[in-house]
């Protein structure tokens, strides 16, 4: 029987290699001007992120050194999750926010305690300041990888099998609050079972009387075959739907020191009830073949 191979921080198992990694967030500013002048490699990670990223701002927090791999040992394909990947699928252009709730996001614009701040984000140029991103996981190298449709789902009954925790790590990826007026929060969590290994990153959006969206990315892999499996979920409604469905009236929309108590809800530990609870926009499922086994 294969036992498992402790790392540092992670676990080698069954010709898989899963690790995680945790550090402090971005600099705010380059910390190495000499050596990023001359561009390159060996640029800091504030210089790297300022080039490749068309973005005019980025989220407070950006926890570069943060990631999630689950690489396969042998042929040294992997999937990661990772921040500069993530930020790279949000819209750099275009206020979608704006756009696909102009009715909500007047209203919020023009009364109550967003009045003030009109949910402006910091600079004047257009882009998606609630970071969304389609962001799946990153597939390396691609060559590595054929990725195709399927009606094989991931096995959550056996997820739910108690078993030894291998290994298992929670990583954030990016935040930020919007200036108090809602919060976008990115974070990949894996675990590995003797039976299998299985992450989860999730992107949660709220705008505060304006929306809530949940972006889900599951991947699951059953040890002994030779494929994985990844589920990505889009889920999205109004904050006035919300509520509605939760039964809170809205003169109770604020709750003590006036925080919203659907923001209550959100960081409680009813948050999976709540996700549930959003309107399925898009799913689906893809297998995910390795090329060389």
């Amino acid at each position: 029987m294969a036992m498992p191979t402790k790392l540092p921080s992670g676990v080698r198992f069954r010709g898989w290699e899963i690790t995680s990694n945790k550090k402090h967030i971005l600099e705010s500013r380059c910390t190495a001007p000499q050596v990023c002048k001359q561009g390159g490699e060996q640029r800091c990670d504030f210089c790297r992120y300022s080039a490749e990223l068309e973005l005019p701002a980025l989220p407070e927090e950006v926890y570069n050194k943060n990631f999630v791999k689950i690489a396969h040992v042998s042929s040294g394909a992997r999937v990661e999750f990772n921040p500069l990947d993530a930020l790279r699928l949000v819209d750099a252009h275009h206020d979608l926010v704006k756009v696909a709730y102009a009715k909500d996001w007047a209203t919020a614009r023009e009364s109550g305690p967003l009045k003030s701040t009109l949910l402006k984000p910091k600079v004047h140029k257009p882009f998606d300041w609630t970071f969304t991103t389609k962001y799946n996981g990153s597939l390396l190298p691609e060559q590595e990888w054929t990725v195709c449709d399927t009606d094989e789902g991931i096995d959550f009954e056996a997820l739910k099998i108690r078993e030894p925790i291998l290994f298992s790590d929670v990583v954030n990826l990016f935040g930020d609050d919007f200036g108090d007026n809602g919060e976008a929060h990115l974070s990949a969590r894996v675990r590995v079972m003797p039976s299998s290994f299985f992450a989860l990153q999730r992107l949660l959006v709220r705008v505060d009387q304006v929306l809530v969206r949940v972006i889900d990315t599951r991947v699951y892999h059953k040890f002994g075959v030779q494929h994985v499996i990844r589920e990505c979920t889009t889920r999205e409604q109004s904050i006035p739907e919300l509520e509605k469905s939760l039964g809170i009236p809205k003169t109770s929309a604020r709750g003590p020191g006036g925080a919203p108590i659907l923001a209550e809800i959100y960081k409680a530990d009813q948050i999976n009830r709540l996700v549930d609870m959003l309107p399925v926009l898009d799913f689906r499922q893809e297998k995910l073949q390795l090329v060389h086994p």
